[in-house]
């Protein structure tokens, strides 16, 4: 929907993460936990999933995330 960008996999994955999310009905925001910003917080009935989209965890920073 925001455009095709074949050399930026994260972009393109959370894009598909997030499509993926509304076909199956949910409702997606960006959210926040504790402290932290979550890529995605799909809520749809009683249910609430908090979703982190990652290509590559090759630090801390981003485990912790």
């Amino acid at each position: 929907m925001a455009g095709y960008y074949p050399t930026d996999i994260g972009y393109n994955l959370e894009n598909f993460v997030f499509n993926e999310l509304k076909i199956e009905g949910f409702n997606v925001k960006v959210g926040v936990f504790d402290d932290k910003e979550i890529d995605f917080v799909a809520e749809k009935g009683d249910d609430t999933i908090y979703v982190q989209v990652a290509y590559l965890i090759i630090d801390d920073k981003t485990i912790d995330r």
